[in-house]
């Protein structure tokens, strides 16, 4: 669900310029990749906030990682994957 509301918010910020920041870093593991794409964004002050959010994001991840089968969780698994980059 929150990739597709990340997704949706994006594509509507590309029409009206406006977006709500705070919100889309409030979301879960699973808004991550339209994030990282969020952070490349011609906006100074978006690309800004966003890529902050993910560098905190990702330093969350790494201290969390718990190599428990039974604890694995593969949204969180994807998203620390995916900022290791």
């Amino acid at each position: 669900i929150d990739a597709f509301i990340a997704k949706k918010n994006i594509e509507a910020y590309r029409k009206s310029g406006k977006i709500d920041t705070h919100y889309l870093t409030s979301l879960s593991n699973d808004a991550i990749p339209y994030l990282m794409e969020l952070a490349e964004d011609s906006s100074t002050e978006v690309s800004h906030i966003v890529t902050a959010y993910l560098q905190e994001r990702r330093q969350s991840l790494q201290s969390s990682e718990d190599n428990n089968l039974l604890r694995f969780n593969f949204s969180e698994s994807r998203a620390r994957r995916l900022l290791e980059r």
